[in-house]
């Protein structure tokens, strides 16, 4: 089904972003070590361009969590018992999120060891 205006359109997007926060635990955990991350370094002062490294870390666990979750649906509906190949499909889109996160945490960590290590 065809969107028929921009507000239609912001309205599945929206929509969707409900659904993955109500269906999915692991969704609600890496958004609430996100938001936990953010009022952490709001509280120490760190350069624009570590903002930035921050917030793109945080938006790419979360962008991976969803496209993880459409790809886990989508095989769910091609094929309801095990499959092999489905299986595999769906560990490379887990794979995708742990590569998300453990970037994420090398951005934390290297912010933090400059913030508090090395002043």
């Amino acid at each position: 089904m065809k969107n028929k205006n921009i507000f239609q359109s912001f309205k599945c997007a929206f929509e969707g972003l409900i659904y993955v926060f109500n269906n999915h635990k692991h969704f609600k955990i890496e958004l609430s070590i996100g938001i936990l991350v953010i009022i952490f370094f709001l509280y120490n002062s760190i350069s624009l361009i570590e903002w930035l490294f921050i917030i793109l870390s945080i938006f790419l666990v979360i962008f991976s969590e969803i496209l993880n979750t459409s790809i886990e649906e989508t095989s769910n509906i091609i094929k309801q018992e095990f499959d092999l190949k489905i299986k595999i499909v769906k560990d490379l889109s887990g794979a995708l999120v742990l590569i998300s996160i453990i970037f994420s945490l090398i951005v934390f960590i290297l912010i933090f060891i400059k913030k508090f290590i090395f002043i």
